[in-house]
């Protein structure tokens, strides 16, 4: 403060945004009372923990839920596209893809395979050892990505286009080559192998193939409710991480609401289904948080700077400030 005002010869207000803007909204006799849960994160967290579990009271907003778990819960990418090298794909892979009964895939598509395997009442072994005579007798460490003990049977996803083109960082003619070891193997021992590609998960069909040849093979697909599926994302910590998400969205949404509305958010997602799907559970959340905020005559951070910055607009509120230094604005 001292060494500001002897740059520009004269008094200065040091303050955040937030403070200033309340007291502007202090000095221009406008109500400002701050929401309790506002800047304490623990009755925040409770506030919206308690608000997403009445929406999802509604078997609808439920069933929405679990979809954006069971096909988004991580960020859909195209990883023919994306990455460049194998460490820019190893960074992407540290996010842990966890899948809903909490095995840790590699790849966007083993997650929707493992994904639609659980939903479906289908046990399955993520990487079990083939036969280890045969990795002996060839010389090669086989693990197949899935195996399903009850149906005997396993599962590939292979990572390649419709023209057997790979990712820019796996070389091509030997991932290729293990394919065709892979497909020779299972074919030597009469070992029962459903193929499923990268292609497919890019065109967005990949569990429609999964269910198709499960099918072929008589295998009973019963999927689990909604409800059950729900405890699932609980029992991994899912839940709890997508309640920090949306208090992170709700608070940079608020703060600024007055440069993009939530249906300008969604019109720009139109083509984006996580997001769309995200951005229709947060307005379920956003509705109950607005309603809580007028019920109880309160305000919030985002609030309190909107108002405050219509008041000196509109000429309503006198600033006697000649000059506004803004420290590390980003």
């Amino acid at each position: 403060r001292d060494r500001a005002a002897e740059l520009v010869d004269a008094s200065v207000e040091v303050g955040t945004f937030h403070a200033i803007g309340k007291s502007i909204l202090e000095k221009a006799n406008v109500p400002a009372k701050v929401a309790s849960f506002i800047n304490q994160n623990v009755k925040l967290k409770q506030f919206v923990a308690t608000q997403l579990g009445e929406c999802l009271k509604d078997e609808k907003l439920l069933s929405l839920y679990t979809e954006f778990f069971i096909n988004f819960d991580a960020p859909t990418v195209n990883e023919h596209e994306e990455f460049k090298t194998i460490s820019s794909y190893a960074k992407w892979l540290s996010q842990n893809l966890q899948t809903l009964d909490g095995t840790k895939v590699k790849s966007y598509g083993e997650l929707l395979i493992a994904n639609f395997l659980f939903i479906h009442g289908i046990e399955y072994e993520y990487e079990k050892e083939y036969f280890r005579t045969i990795e002996v007798k060839s010389g090669k460490f086989y693990k197949p990505d899935f195996y399903l003990p009850n149906q005997k049977c396993f599962i590939e996803y292979f990572g390649i286009d419709e023209n057997k083109n790979t990712a820019p960082f796996i070389d091509k003619e030997d991932y290729n080559d293990k394919i065709a070891w892979k497909l020779k193997t299972h074919k030597y021992y009469n070992t029962d192998l459903i193929s499923l590609y990268y292609y497919q998960n890019r065109v967005g069909n990949l569990s429609s193939c999964l269910e198709g040849a499960l099918l072929q093979r008589n295998v009973k697909l019963e999927k689990k409710s909604d409800k059950e599926i729900f405890k699932k994302i609980v029992e991994t910590g899912k839940h709890e991480k997508f309640i920090d998400l949306l208090i992170r969205f709700l608070t940079q949404f608020k703060e600024n609401q007055r440069n993009l509305t939530l249906s300008e958010l969604k019109n720009k997602a139109s083509n984006d289904k996580r997001s769309l799907l995200f951005l229709t559970l947060f307005e379920s959340i956003l509705k109950r948080y607005q309603l809580s905020l007028e019920r109880n005559g309160e305000i919030d951070f985002g609030d309190m700077i909107d108002t405050a910055s219509d008041l000196v607009r509109d000429h309503r509120f006198k600033v006697n400030w000649k000059y506004i230094i803004i420290d590390e604005f980003q």
